[in-house]
């Protein structure tokens, strides 16, 4: 299995290090950063995440400029490495807030008693960040002071599970109040042709977060519906396969607290309308060293729609999903404000290059900026009101001699839709099974957000 994990900044640099079968030498971590360089454009991000090595293999993680890079041998199966790299990403992001190098370098000690639990004698053994925080104390201003006194901050005291079956949940849970909250975030990844005509690339990849908070052992059913098939189905270890295979059905016991319960992808989206129409129009004029721009953002959100969990049996495609409770039987009604039906979070860059020496741009919503020394041109839009179309118009400099680098630009869009779902997904029921029986809240949330959305030019 894993013999050792490296930890390299955007540099190369080794920041963390841990051996778990003999010492692997730095230096393979070194060859690994040389053939990274030649890749095919020469960034190490470009690199294969399987490079074969005398003994074994190097299989490497990119994440927020940071390498996570496993020596393995030969007959071990990369993928499996690959989501252990992920799980271990994962966890640093819950642990700290936010996963870079200076989060690293602040959290030594946590960072290796995580290596420490995670892996037993290379093998994964606890990945799960519920469990682990009964294992290892999140860093705080109160775990720093006791670090800073030699005193051990880590909980040292084996855990107890509800049952052998369930090793993800602890037993004994209690709560005043029992509550599950339920989001699907859906993440837009699209592709316009330089006529905007049709989608060259579109690509909806969503997740279904948990955050249960609810006693006792409970046995959850939920049914999640959608207007297209779900592609790459991946399902949290605590739902039962087969049922999910036979009816559809996620059943599950929940472990205490935030998880992923399930990811997916959709890729038949014939019938599925995007939430914003980019209309843009950029020309140059090298004759006389300048260009003009004009550039709207137009929603096209459908209209809202509150499905009850024991409705109706499908959504319309881009249907807007009010935060709302889901009052299945068993659940206790819970007031849920709806969300204001905006954009947020929107900003569009057009990284038009060197050649562009200057503009004057003006925005009827949000700030422009200008950066002269790479030519890009970021419009920081902010929140959008429902039914505003925001543009940006105006004029760009070109340097002479321009016409024969200038090429057209790719508009790069970044928004967040809180309450919408562009598949139509929504959690059509949830219930608790016997022989668990109580009132708890329920709630659900739909976020759409931008992830690849680009405009040819």
């Amino acid at each position: 299995m894993i013999h050792s994990i490296f930890i390299l900044n955007s540099t190369g640099e080794v920041i963390i290090e841990k051996h778990y079968r003999g010492n692997t030498s730095r230096t393979e971590s070194g060859a690994f950063w040389n053939q990274t360089a030649k890749s095919a454009r020469g960034i190490p991000i470009d690199a294969p995440p399987f490079l074969p090595t005398p003994k074994g293999a190097l299989i490497h993680l990119h994440r927020n400029g940071l390498f996570f890079l496993a020596s393995v041998l030969t007959d071990t199966q990369p993928l499996f490495v690959t989501q252990f790299l992920e799980s271990l990403a994962d966890v640093f992001v819950d642990y700290f807030g936010e996963l870079n190098e200076h989060a690293i370098k602040d959290n030594f000690i946590t960072v290796y008693e995580l290596l420490e639990e995670m892996l037993d004698n290379g093998f994964p053994l606890t990945v799960e960040p519920n469990t682990l925080k009964e294992l290892i104390t999140p860093p705080s201003m109160i775990n720093r002071v006791f670090e800073s006194l030699g005193a051990d901050s880590a909980k040292t005291a084996t855990m107890s599970y509800a049952s052998p079956r369930t090793p993800w949940r602890r037993a004994d849970v209690k709560y005043a109040q029992n509550e599950i909250f339920v989001d699907v975030i859906e993440t837009i990844h699209a592709t316009y042709s330089a006529t905007r005509r049709n989608l060259s690339q579109l690509l909806i990849a969503g997740v279904v977060k948990v955050n249960s908070r609810l006693s006792g052992n409970p046995d959850l059913a939920m049914r999640i519906r959608a207007n297209a098939p779900f592609d790459d189905v991946a399902l949290h270890r605590c739902v039962r396969l087969n049922r999910y295979q036979e009816s559809g059905q996620l059943a599950f016991v929940p472990p205490d607290g935030p998880f992923k319960l399930m990811t997916y992808k959709i890729r038949e989206t014939n019938s599925l309308n995007l939430p914003i129409d980019v209309q843009s129009q950029i020309k140059f004029d090298h004759n006389a060293c300048s260009g003009s721009v004009s550039i709207s953002l137009v929603p096209r959100f459908a209209s809202a729609v509150a499905p009850s969990l024991s409705g109706a049996s499908s959504v319309p495609s881009g249907s807007m999903i009010l935060s709302q409770v889901m009052n299945a039987a068993g659940g206790k009604a819970m007031g849920l404000s709806e969300p204001d039906s905006v954009m947020d979070h929107v900003s569009v860059r057009i990284p038009f290059g060197t050649f562009v020496t200057g503009c004057s741009l003006s925005a009827n919503y949000g700030t422009v900026q200008f950066e002269s020394t790479t030519g890009t041109c970021t419009w920081n839009v902010g929140a959008v009101p429902r039914g505003k179309t925001p543009s940006l118009v105006g004029q760009i400099t070109l340097q002479d001699g321009s016409a024969a680098v200038a090429a057209n630009p790719q508009i790069l869009v970044s928004f967040r839709i809180p309450g919408y779902s562009t598949s139509g997904v929504f959690v059509e029921s949830l219930d608790m099974l016997p022989p668990e029986r109580y009132k708890y809240y329920k709630g659900l949330r739909c976020i759409t957000k931008a992830g690849l959305y680009e405009v040819r030019t």
